[in-house]
Formats: structure tokens, C-alpha cells, sequence
């Protein structure tokens, strides 16, 4: 498991317990491993660099790539999606823009499926969507929904909503 603690990137090993520090950071969040494990997305939210940075596990150097927050890999690490369905190359370069409706709020929340075919989509809006990667076939999969990310085998979509007091959030699982 990834998580911040002490500005800084750690991982925990679920099965024993053990903690290893990644980054030292001034990075606020969002961390998301490349798919090689080499390098990880991070989002810093205070000017004048804002946006999604690429940092090097290796080296610990940071790269600003996009003014885009909130970041998610393809499957084979050569691109990512940020928010408002803009999709970008690991190096920052512009790639396209993913078309779709109106109803997907502008600032949402995207994440590739394993097989680099879909985007489930939710952030702002009251909904998860799920669509191609060329914005065919948009549908709306869970109401209300926020921030998914797809299962290792793509059958599932996990996303957060709020309980059903709006005391706090809770993690729900759809086909």
C-alpha cells in the first residue's frame, strides 16, 4: 500500500507489516505507480508549479508534466489520463482528448481499465461513468460515485460515495 506520511512517499507491506520510505516530498498526493514500478505520478497543489509531476524512484528527482492534477497510467506506462480527459505522453507532451458529454464534470477523476480499452470516470459529478478510450460507448455505472479505480482483472470498478447519513465517504464496489 502506498500512502503520505512525514512529507514524504512510503509503502507498506500488507503481509508483514513493514514500512519502506520512497520520497522525501513536498507533494500534497495522488501518488500512482507506473506500471514498471520506475516511476510514480504526484500531484502538488501550491503555484507556481501546480499540477501532476512524474518522480524517479530511483534518483528521487521530480518532473512537472502537466498543469492537469489527479493523474492515471495506461497499462503500458507510455501515457496518462488527467483530469478532464485530457491525455498526455509520460513526458508531459500533449497526446488528445478524450470526447464525451457534457454530463462528465469538468476536474474528473479518470482511471484506464487493465486491458487500456475503458476510462472509468468520476470525481465532481454525481456519477461513475465508464467509456472507450475514444469516448465511444459513454454509460453511467453507479450514482452517486467519486475517484474509481478498476479491479487487477477489469471486472469490477471500486469508488468512494458518501454514506447515506453524508457523515463520511465509503468504498463501494460495481460490476
Amino acid at each position: 500500500i502506498l500512502f503520505c506520511r512525514d512529507n514524504g512517499f512510503w509503502t507498506v507491506n500488507i503481509e508483514t507489516g513493514a514500512e519502506t520510505r520512497l520520497l522525501t516530498s513536498t507533494f500534497c498526493g495522488s501518488p500512482r505507480f507506473a506500471p514498471d514500478g520506475s516511476r510514480m505520478t504526484l500531484t502538488k497543489d501550491d503555484l507556481p508549479n501546480c499540477g501532476t509531476w512524474v518522480a524517479f524512484l530511483s534518483s528521487g528527482e521530480a518532473t512537472w508534466i502537466s498543469p492537469r492534477s489527479a493523474s492515471d497510467w495506461s497499462p503500458d506506462g507510455s501515457e496518462l489520463i488527467c483530469d478532464s480527459l485530457v491525455i498526455i505522453g509520460a513526458d508531459g507532451t500533449w497526446k488528445r482528448k478524450v470526447p464525451h458529454s457534457a454530463a462528465i464534470a469538468p476536474g474528473a477523476l479518470s482511471s484506464w481499465s487493465p486491458d487500456g480499452a475503458y476510462l472509468a470516470v468520476g470525481g465532481n459529478g454525481p456519477a461513475i461513468y465508464v467509456l472507450g478510450v475514444d469516448g465511444s460507448g459513454e454509460k453511467v455505472v453507479a450514482e452517486p460515485g467519486a475517484v474509481p479505480s478498476w479491479s487487477p482483472d477489469g471486472t469490477k470498478i471500486a469508488y468512494g460515495a458518501l454514506c447515506g447519513d453524508g457523515t463520511g465517504m465509503v468504498l463501494w464496489i460495481v460490476n
